[in-house]
């Protein structure tokens, strides 16, 4: 079969891409699918229920192993590249540098991640506001390529503004960025319409590749 070049530079030679996407796909929910079930056994222990839990458990456990090897042979991004352009190397490469807006106050986690930026060539700009009403007034007058929403801020829920921005602003991806982890969480950011879910204390290279994911659209998860 015949490949055909897309306008971005993107190779479609069959159902390589799907495949791709799928496994990408499935392993980001199985995350928090694992994480409930971690907590399921601990709360059935003792019980009737914890020998199912356990099974259970395991099932999930062989499932994921077995997408992280399906993953080895048929890495995630290398037929993505619609949006995000070519890869070089395992390192995803936007089709032109991304401007970010990160809604966080934490100043020393924000003044970190763009000294990152600042010397990755993915990066056109990464901006930082402190609330929920600087980022209005930024939105107003510019439009980034990605969002990215620390859970708590001082004047608004991250994840209501994640709605709300989503609505006003539904070509723009959104990613929730936070301290803490839990599948409720990760589940509620999805339904909010954010595109990811980014720990805080993740590495720092690691956090810019899922901005630049994030920009892709889909789903990405990042723990630290």
């Amino acid at each position: 079969m015949c490949a055909v070049t897309w306008r971005h530079g993107r190779t479609m030679g069959g159902a390589t891409d799907d495949v791709t996407t799928l496994l990408h796909e499935l392993r980001n929910r199985l995350m928090p699918m694992q994480l409930r079930v971690d907590a399921g056994r601990h709360l059935a222990a003792g019980t009737a229920l914890e020998p199912l839990m356990v099974s259970l458990q395991a099932s999930m456990q062989d499932l994921a192993q077995w997408v992280d090897a399906k993953q080895r042979v048929n890495p995630v991004g290398e037929g993505a590249e619609q949006r995000t352009g070519m890869q070089k190397g395992h390192i995803l490469m936007p089709v032109t540098p991304l401007h970010v807006l990160l809604v966080d106050d934490n100043d020393m986690l924000a003044s970190a991640l763009c000294d990152f930026a600042s010397g990755d060539p993915r990066f056109a700009s990464m901006r930082q506001v402190r609330c929920a009403a600087d980022a209005w007034e930024y939105l107003s007058s510019y439009a980034p390529d990605v969002v990215v929403l620390d859970v708590h801020l001082p004047d608004a829920d991250g994840i209501a503004l994640c709605v709300a921005l989503r609505e006003r602003y539904p070509t723009v991806p959104v990613a929730i960025l936070s301290g803490t982890f839990d599948a409720i969480l990760v589940d509620e950011s999805r339904v909010a319409g954010a595109a990811g879910f980014i720990a805080k204390g993740s590495d720092p290279h690691a956090t810019l590749e899922a901005f630049v994911a994030v920009s892709r659209g889909g789903w990405t998860t990042l723990l630290p």
